[in-house]
């Protein structure tokens, strides 16, 4: 696939999406960014993330701060490099939210992978038979979005 150099970015890590540089030039940087409204990563693993893009009241807030993450992304990344995106999607109150589809991504979509979730609070099935607080069917996937801006990768040697 022609990659050299890749960047994995994950607040597991450590990455603040807010506030920390996206390495410049990566043929392959990969995000794996919080979900809106699901976990509180102030508390997760005793560990303290000040800028929690999780966090975000409003849905469309979130989605806007994440369009702009991954404008940085997509300037970040060498010509003709790709970036995936880790996304599942979110039932709020009965509502469903597609954060694939609602955030704002820039090159070419050229692949898109389905990945099976397991242990999902929307799994638990409870003595009625219901899942989780819901009548809805299971969320049970995550979709890896790649996407690959254009141009050309030039080597040296």
């Amino acid at each position: 696939m022609g990659i050299v150099t890749s960047v994995h970015l994950d607040i597991n890590n450590g990455w603040d999406a807010l506030n920390d540089e996206v390495p410049q030039g990566a043929d392959l940087v990969f995000a794996h960014p919080p979900y809106w409204n699901m976990i509180d990563y102030a508390k997760f693993r005793g560990k303290k993330y000040v800028h929690d893009i999780s966090s975000i009241g409003d849905y469309d807030a979130y989605v806007s701060v994440m369009s702009s993450l991954f404008t940085r992304v997509y300037e970040s990344i060498a010509a003709g490099g790709r970036y995936g995106v880790l996304l599942g999607l979110i039932r709020r109150r009965g509502k469903l939210y597609d954060p694939a589809r609602d955030i704002q991504f820039h090159g070419t979509l050229v692949d898109e992978v389905i990945k099976v979730q397991h242990n999902t609070s929307s799994g638990r099935q409870d003595l009625s038979g219901k899942y989780g607080n819901s009548r809805f069917t299971r969320i049970v996937h995550e979709k890896l979005l790649i996407y690959q801006k254009q141009g050309y990768i030039e080597r040296s040697g």
